[in-house]
């Protein structure tokens, strides 16, 4: 036969409330009987029903009507958190009434009831009131004023703009959407030298705009964040100012000498090649048969053009009427060339002309 088990212990105690057997096993533990009432009330507490209430979930922001949050974001919030968490439509009532302040909330007190009983009413009621337009010309005073807001990050921005832009532009391909969306990116950052660098890389895309844009003020932050690190908020900045001017002084100087010595080389590769030119000349000249005679020519070897004497050029002539202002012309008479007076073109010696020169070989005299 199974040993008798031993009697429960029952604990009086003035509220009335006694505490749930346990089977202690083998190895009963006792235990104080006021502990064991404390925790009967805390596991069922009088009166408490059979199911908790549900809090009313949070959303990320709360839509006033005249905030920055507009009515569309807030809306696709509450579609797509009733959709995810599956809400009823009283809860989804509760966490819209939840998150109106302000203006919204005023215009929804004052709606019929019979337009706000349903999730799908009361979405509806609002949205007239809110929404805005679908027109793209309601859009474009925006585009054309948008820019970056202070303290809004970098993918904030492009998010904003990409909407105002799908808007504006509804029936553009998104390929052309996106190339104006980038130019506006670039135009309206707010920093001057950071729109310079980042059209200097040329972007393809505004998400690669807005990559190389993030990548560029992380620099601009970090290399703040190291200057105040190695001269601190407090500490004076002479000295360092000074030391960086002497060193950029330095820096010049060292370039202005480098530049110095790379035009004197140019110039002594310059001479050599005109000396190595003219020995090639002189070379070329003597394998020919003699040295060249570079003399010019003068009035002592040359005869005037005009009258045909020597002692001075055609323009000095006085048969030239140009010089028939220049005083009284001396008597000059017309001398008529004659061997005595121009050499042969062909021997170069006077008293005979070039046909009758001895050397000609079409004459009929012969080679000397």
């Amino acid at each position: 036969m199974a040993p008798p088990l031993e009697p429960a212990i029952v604990v009086e105690n003035p509220d009335g409330v006694n505490p749930v057997d346990e089977d202690l096993g083998e190895n009963p533990v006792e235990e104080n009987p006021e502990e064991t009432v404390h925790k009967k009330k805390e596991k069922d507490p009088p009166g408490a029903s059979a199911q908790a209430p549900r809090s009313v979930p949070k959303l990320t922001c709360k839509f006033s009507g005249e905030g920055s949050v507009d009515w569309e974001e807030f809306e696709d919030q509450i579609v797509n958190e009733r959709t995810y968490g599956a809400w009823g439509d009283a809860l989804t009532l509760a966490v819209i009434r939840k998150h109106l302040t302000g203006g919204a909330l005023q215009t929804l007190r004052g709606a019929p009831v019979t337009d706000v009983d349903k999730p799908e009413k009361l979405l509806g009621y609002l949205r007239g009131i809110y929404a805005r337009p679908a027109d793209p010309t309601h859009y474009e005073g925006e585009l054309s004023m948008i820019s970056r807001k202070p303290g809004e990050t970098l993918q904030q921005f492009e998010i904003r703009l990409l909407h105002v832009v799908s808007r504006v532009y509804p029936d553009l391909p998104l390929a052309y959407r996106d190339r104006s969306a980038k130019q506006i990116f670039m135009d309206r950052l707010g920093d001057p030298n950071l729109t310079l660098e980042v059209k200097k890389l040329r972007p393809k895309t505004l998400h690669d705009a807005r990559v190389e844009a993030q990548f560029l003020e992380d620099i601009q932050v970090n290399s703040r964040a190291r200057q105040v690190r190695q001269y601190g908020p407090s500490e004076d900045k002479r000295d360092s100012l000074v030391e960086l001017v002497t060193t950029t002084q330095k820096q010049m100087v060292d370039m202005q000498r480098a530049h110095q010595d790379q035009i004197t080389a140019l110039c002594d590769q310059f001479t050599q090649a005109i000396n190595g030119l003219a020995r090639s000349t002189s070379q070329d000249s003597q394998a020919r048969g003699g040295p060249v005679n570079y003399d010019k020519p003068t009035p002592q070897t040359h005869p005037c053009e005009l009258c045909h004497q020597l002692g001075h050029w055609a323009g000095r002539c006085p048969l030239n009427a140009k010089n028939a202002n220049k005083g009284k012309p001396k008597q000059h008479k017309r001398v008529k060339p004659s061997p005595q007076t121009h050499p042969c073109t062909v021997c170069y010696e006077l008293g005979h002309w070039r046909d009758d020169c001895p050397h000609n070989q079409g004459n009929g005299f012969g080679s000397a």
